[in-house]
């Protein structure tokens, strides 16, 4: 295994990218589920997610990803969980640009631009002006704080601090904190 990643990774054999492109081949269970689509984890299996901001996302849909694992079958797709692939993207929340975090969409297995805090599953790798298309993002789910929402949590916290220099006060506060 150190071999490979040598030779592939550092010898520069990774073609045309940066970074492998790792994916797993999963069953999805949505038949429709194609080639860009990002997809998310449901009671029934893995769909086109279809819901902004959806929790659940596993990745995308790759077409050629350098590193697979698990065995292809008639219902397995590859599933990029990490790397650069290309992603069908909306401007449904404004123009993208590169570096922007992008999300699900309401749209079945379409992306978005992330606007406000919650879980995305990757960041723009280009900018993206057109109605809807595919373009490639840097797939690596995870959860997103927006600065201007870590400024709110930290008001809280400066006033949960501030009211601890008062001992009379100290009673009251960790009432609420114990109630949170």
């Amino acid at each position: 295994l150190l071999i490979f990643f040598v030779i592939f990774v550092w010898g520069g054999i990774v073609l045309a990218q940066d970074l492998p492109l790792i994916a797993r081949n999963l069953e999805v269970a949505d038949p429709e589920a194609k080639a860009g689509d990002i997809v998310s984890q449901a009671k029934e299996g893995l769909f086109r997610s279809n819901i902004s901001y959806d929790e659940n996302i596993i990745g995308v849909v790759g077409e050629t990803p350098i590193l697979v694992f698990g065995k292809p079958t008639t219902t397995t797709l590859p599933i990029v969980s990490f790397g650069e692939t290309l992603t069908k993207i909306s401007n449904l929340n404004g123009e993208i640009k590169k570096g922007d975090f992008i999300t699900s969409s309401a749209k079945p297995g379409v992306g978005q631009r992330a606007t406000q805090s919650g879980f995305t599953v990757g960041r723009a790798m280009e900018d993206f002006n057109q109605e809807e298309g595919q373009m490639f993002i840097f797939v690596q789910p995870q959860r997103v704080i927006f600065p201007t929402e870590r400024l709110i949590f930290g008001r809280v916290a400066e006033e949960i601090l501030s009211g601890l220099k008062m001992p009379e006060t100290i009673p009251e506060i960790l009432r609420y904190l114990f109630a949170l």
